[in-house]
């Protein structure tokens, strides 16, 4: 064969080799090399359903979930969707891009993205529906916020526990501060207090967390004398709970060394009679002694009252009530059966035996 049959036979089979992948890609617009785009196809933006425009997102919940209403098209081919993500609304910086997400049939789809994206910033993302020869608009841009959610762990409690026997019916309640994940706004404590383990009745405080490792607050009130209690503690903020400690128990002293309501300023023996009225009477109140005269009640409330420089006294010369004696200043303090002469310039019968608690100044 010479040389210009031999190059008109490359040049023709060359050229059927054109014309077949030209009609291979044109005649079928299904085929995955179809020429694009394909004109006359409009695809329609899709609509975002979720993360809705302004969502916060736990991180723990992802791969992120995402919900569009479907997008249509006047082609033939099948639709896919395209995500991106950016941390500007202007889609600047993207961070995130991924496509051929499969699109359902119905009105909408949701599918989810392989990948997890940083916790704890903002983003805004967008979506757009293609068919692999034609791109449709993206939708509007919605904003959200994948956060690391809080969750506290259980305070440990540091004092009073083990049963130990505390030194003031005014004790500390100490613990270290509750381990956390997230960011919580402003960190409370709960402490709830009982005489049963199973916290059917109970007293609570608030606290607010301190600074460094640890939070305490004082009993707020006096506790009961020799009582046997039991208490915990748990972390809270704004919108989260954490669970509650392990339970401490805890004895309070056989003898009182509470206020009891006694918070007046100066020396007990500088309050006035009118204010020691209202010391003994919330004494009565918050140790349970009342509403009677009774030998147990003055035994109950002889150690705070003593603590105090006060002291009982009854039979006195025939007469059964109980006197209390009240501090004098410069004088010392009143001890049954004696009692020094300055202190009879400060008495006050309680009442008889069996009657009403009174307040009767001598």
């Amino acid at each position: 064969m010479n040389r210009r049959v031999l190059f008109s036979a490359v040049v023709a089979g060359f050229a059927l080799v054109l014309s077949a992948c030209s009609a291979e890609k044109s005649s079928d617009p299904l085929s995955p090399t179809v020429a694009g785009p394909i004109p006359g196809v409009n695809i329609s933006d899709p609509r975002i359903i979720q993360p809705a425009n302004g969502s916060k997102v736990a991180s723990d919940t992802q791969p992120l979930k995402i919900t569009v209403a479907n997008a249509t098209t006047t082609g033939v081919r099948p639709l896919s969707y395209f995500v991106e993500v950016a941390s500007d609304v202007e889609f600047k910086n993207v961070v995130y891009s991924k496509g051929g997400f499969s699109i359902a049939s119905g009105s909408q789809t949701i599918f989810e993205l392989p990948d997890m994206l940083p916790s704890d910033k903002m983003y805004f993302w967008h979506v757009r529906a293609q068919d692999g020869a034609n791109t449709g608009p993206f939708s509007a841009a919605a904003q959200m916020q994948i956060y690391t959610p809080v969750y506290f762990q259980p305070p440990v409690p540091i004092a009073p526990i083990n049963n130990t026997t505390t030194t003031t019916l005014h004790p500390k309640f100490s613990w270290n501060n509750a381990a956390r994940t997230g960011t919580p706004d402003v960190v409370n404590y709960l402490v709830e207090l009982s005489d049963t383990d199973s916290f059917t009745t109970s007293a609570t405080t608030t606290v607010g967390e301190q600074s460094g490792s640890q939070t305490g607050v004082e009993a707020p009130t006096d506790l009961p004398l020799q009582k046997t209690l039991y208490w915990h503690v748990r972390a809270f903020d704004t919108n989260n709970t954490g669970p509650w400690s392990g339970t401490q128990v805890f004895k309070t002293p056989a003898s009182g060394s509470g206020t009891g309501g006694c918070t007046f300023p100066g020396h007990p023996s500088t309050w006035s009679t009118d204010q020691w009225k209202e010391c003994v009477f919330n004494l009565i109140d918050r140790r349970g002694v009342g509403p009677t005269v009774s030998i147990g009640g003055i035994w109950t409330l002889r150690p705070e009252l003593n603590a105090m420089g006060a002291e009982w006294q009854n039979g006195w010369r025939g007469d059964p009530r109980p006197r209390l004696f009240l501090p004098v200043p410069n004088c010392p303090p009143a001890t049954s059966p004696q009692v020094p002469d300055c202190s009879y310039t400060r008495t006050v019968d309680m009442g008889d035996f069996g009657g009403p608690w009174l307040w009767i100044p001598r």
